[in-house]
């Protein structure tokens, strides 16, 4: 039998505040009207919300790529990749964890967990958390 985790499957929304989390999967899609985006899921990494996921869409068009570059400076990512491919994507940015600022917004009379920001991990985020609560080797913490 597989494995049921409830964590994986909540549906209320988290609430606002900043989180570390890492991006767990990526994916190039394009709207209904043609319009090119990423749909993006992250998980939180430690904290009474360990496992949850938040979910985000980032279009692809120029005056949106601040976007983008917001989460490869919170990675720490400086080196080109390209846009188009998914795995090229995952290697750049995924695996790496940063600070995920939250927001709660209405949609259709619900609330929702709406991302607001990326930004760099801090010690303080990280700070009096075990290695092993994380699942974050040595190497790919930013400080």
């Amino acid at each position: 039998m597989s494995q049921f985790n409830p964590a994986d499957h909540q549906s209320d929304a988290i609430p606002a505040g900043t989180y570390f989390a890492q991006l767990k999967s990526i994916e190039r899609r394009t709207s209904n009207a043609g319009n090119v985006y990423l749909a993006l899921e992250f998980t939180i990494l430690n904290g009474q919300l360990k496992g949850r996921r938040v979910f985000d869409n980032m279009s692809l068009v120029d005056k949106a790529l601040w976007r983008v570059s917001q989460l490869c400076a919170a990675v720490g990512h400086t080196s080109t990749f390209d846009l188009d491919v998914n795995q090229e994507i995952m290697d750049a940015l995924g695996e790496k964890p940063f600070a995920l600022r939250t927001k709660i917004e209405d949609y259709q009379g619900e609330k929702r967990t709406k991302v607001h920001s990326f930004n760099p991990a801090t010690k303080e985020m990280f700070a009096g958390k075990a290695q092993e609560e994380t699942d974050i080797p040595d190497d790919e913490i930013p400080f």
